[in-house]
């Protein structure tokens, strides 16, 4: 048992990991796991002794086989991102990103959450509703009390009235009529910037067939379309994983991925996976039978 507490103290202390997020991974409450690694655990250790050795042969297997995600490339599409939100916090105008699934805005997002304070993502969902809007932004806000949207609502615009916060809605093409009605009021409310980010459907959902969102689409200042990875910008993540590679195996990424950046992560992983279990070095016909693997045919 000794030698399995200095493993996991080791191996906690070298991924800087906190206590809870190791006991949800071994199924046991914090407190049980500092009682045992203290030495100072009452009941049978048998249990908590499997499913933590069973925890740190995953973790060193993990380590081993797991392809990392790549390190943020500034692309085309993050600087218009960036440049969108930045703009939005400072004039504190309503601004809209639309592109593609996969194309990167989330992971721009969070990038630029880490980069500035003073920033709050909402994250929406085909689950979304006013009601869990309203929660979404309780739980960032700190707030609790009511559970009544309209009460929910006035206790969210005193919290960020002339808060100089910028508020960045993220898969915002999932937000019915009354959500983006909620937008729209705490927008005018509030004097803060806000960043509408979603695929093209959300472009087409604010200016409405019917011109339902009139007056929210009357607010949002610009909308952009982020476009796909460019040649080079491909070439900078691929070269992450190989770096040494040819120019046209750079290419077939390329064209394979059409550009969209969670595709070509994808490939890549299943391409990076097979080099490394075959011994083989990395060429045009080995990305073709990844492929077959991943999420695009």
């Amino acid at each position: 048992m000794l030698q399995l507490q200095e493993r996991l103290k080791s191996h906690i202390k070298l991924n800087n990991l906190r206590h809870n997020e190791v006991s949800k991974a071994i199924g046991y409450s914090e407190t049980s796991l500092s009682q045992w690694l203290s030495g100072s655990y009452k009941a049978d250790t048998k249990g908590i002794d499997e499913n933590i050795f069973a925890y740190l042969e995953r973790e060193e297997a993990r380590e081993k086989e797991v392809v990392k995600n790549p390190n943020t490339v500034v692309t085309n599409a993050v600087n218009i991102l960036f440049d969108s939100a930045k703009l939005s916090h400072l004039d504190k105008r309503m601004r809209v990103i639309c592109g593609e699934a996969g194309i990167g805005k989330t992971t721009a997002i969070k990038e630029y959450e880490k980069a500035n304070t003073g920033v709050i993502i909402i994250n929406s969902n085909i689950t979304i509703s006013p009601k869990k809007l309203c929660k979404l932004f309780y739980e960032k806000l700190g707030i609790a009390g009511s559970s009544h949207t309209g009460d929910m609502l006035d206790e969210i615009i005193l919290k960020l009235k002339d808060t100089d916060k910028l508020v960045i809605i993220d898969e915002a093409e999932y937000l019915p009529y009354k959500a983006l009605e909620i937008i729209r009021t705490i927008y005018n409310e509030c004097n803060i910037g806000i960043l509408l980010v979603g695929t093209p459907d959300l472009y087409y959902n604010l200016r409405g067939q019917k011109n339902q969102h009139s007056m929210l689409w009357s607010r949002v200042t610009r909308a952009d379309f982020l476009k796909e990875l460019t040649l080079k910008e491909t070439e900078s993540i691929v070269k992450q994983y190989f770096t040494e590679i040819d120019k046209e195996v750079v290419k077939e990424f390329h064209n394979l991925s059409e550009g969209n950046t969670r595709t070509l992560i994808n490939l890549i992983v299943n391409t990076f996976t097979l080099t490394t279990r075959t011994g083989h070095k990395i060429n045009k016909t080995m990305i073709k039978i990844a492929i077959q693997g991943s999420m695009k045919e």
